[in-house]
C-alpha cells in the first residue's frame, strides 16, 4: 500500500516541513562528531610560543619596574633636594628672625634696666641732696643754749648732744641783759635746779625779750601756762620735755630759723 498516494498534497507539504525543521536537526545532533587528536609537533610549537610570550612579558615587566624604580628614586632625590633647600632657607630666615628678636629683647631689657637704675639713682641722689641740705642747715644755724642761773655750771649732756649733732652752739648763763641774737634759743629749765616759781618767773622774763621772729625751744618738765603765753609774743616757740624730743625739736627749729633768715635776706 502506497502511503504517499493516499495522502493529500497539503498533508505531504506539512510532513516535509516537520521533517526538515524538527527531525533532521535532532538526528544530526545525535550523530557523534569525529574526535580530532592533537599533533605533538603542534603542542611543542604552542608551548614555545607561550614561553616566548611569557619571557617577553617578563622582560617588559622587569624593564617597566626598573623604570618605575628609577623614576621613584629621581623623585625622592628631587624632593629631598627641594626640602633641603627650603629647610636651609627656613633655617636662615628663622635663625635671622630669632637673632633679631633676641637682640631686640636684650635691647629692651637693657634699656629698662638702665631706666630703672637711672630712676633709682636719681631718687637716691635726691634723697641724699635733701639729707645733705638738711645737714647743711644744721651746720649753718647758730644756737644759744641758755641756762637761767646766776653762776656758770657744768654743761649738761643735752648741750653736748646738740654740739655733736653739728650745731654752732654756745652756752649762755643768766637772763641779765640777754637778748636773742642767734637763730635759735634753747631755754633749759630742767638742768638749772630751779623751783616751779623760779621757772614761772623765768618764762615771764624771757617773754619780754623775744622778737616776733625769735625761734625758742623750751626744755621743761611739767605743765606751765606761761609756756602757752609765749605764743602771744612769738609764733615760733615750742616746748620739749625729754632729751630725744629736745634734739628733734631743735633740728626742726633750725629749719624754721633758716627759712626765716632767707626771707629776711630777700
Amino acid at each position: 500500500m502506497n502511503l504517499s498516494s493516499e495522502l493529500s498534497p497539503s498533508t505531504m507539504t506539512y510532513f516535509h516541513l516537520f521533517f526538515w525543521r524538527q527531525i533532521l536537526p535532532f538526528l544530526i545532533a545525535q550523530t557523534p562528531s569525529p574526535t580530532v587528536k592533537p599533533s605533538p609537533a603542534l603542542d611543542v610549537t604552542l608551548l614555545q610560543a607561550q614561553l616566548e610570550f611569557f619571557k617577553d612579558a617578563n622582560s617588559r615587566l622587569a624593564g617597566s619596574f626598573q623604570s618605575f624604580t628609577t623614576t621613584v628614586n629621581l623623585v625622592l632625590v628631587f624632593l629631598t633636594t627641594v626640602l633641603g633647600i627650603l629647610g636651609a632657607i627656613a633655617f636662615f630666615l628663622y635663625g635671622k628672625t630669632l637673632k633679631e628678636a633676641k637682640e631686640t629683647i636684650e635691647t629692651q631689657v637693657r634699656q629698662e634696666v638702665e631706666r630703672s637704675i637711672s630712676r633709682t639713682l636719681k631718687r637716691r641722689v635726691d634723697n641724699l641732696e635733701r639729707v645733705l641740705t638738711r645737714e647743711d642747715i644744721v651746720s649753718l644755724v647758730e644756737v644759744d643754749y641758755l641756762l637761767p642761773t646766776a653762776q656758770e655750771i657744768q654743761l649738761p649732756l643735752e648741750f653736748t648732744l646738740l654740739r655733736d649733732r653739728g650745731f654752732l652752739i654756745r652756752p649762755r648763763f643768766g637772763l641779765n641783759n640777754y637778748r636773742p641774737q642767734t637763730d635759735v634759743t634753747v631755754l633749759d629749765l630742767v638742768n638749772c635746779n630751779s623751783s616751779p616759781e623760779d621757772i614761772k618767773k623765768t618764762l615771764t622774763q624771757i617773754k619780754d625779750r623775744l622778737f616776733d621772729r625769735s625761734v625758742l625751744v623750751i626744755y621743761v618738765i611739767g605743765h606751765y601756762p606761761e609756756v602757752n603765753e609765749l605764743g602771744q609774743k612769738t609764733r615760733y616757740s615750742t616746748p620739749a620735755n625729754f632729751t630725744l624730743r629736745l634734739i628733734g625739736t631743735v633740728v626742726d627749729a633750725a629749719y624754721v630759723a633758716h627759712t626765716l633768715r632767707d626771707r629776711t635776706e630777700i
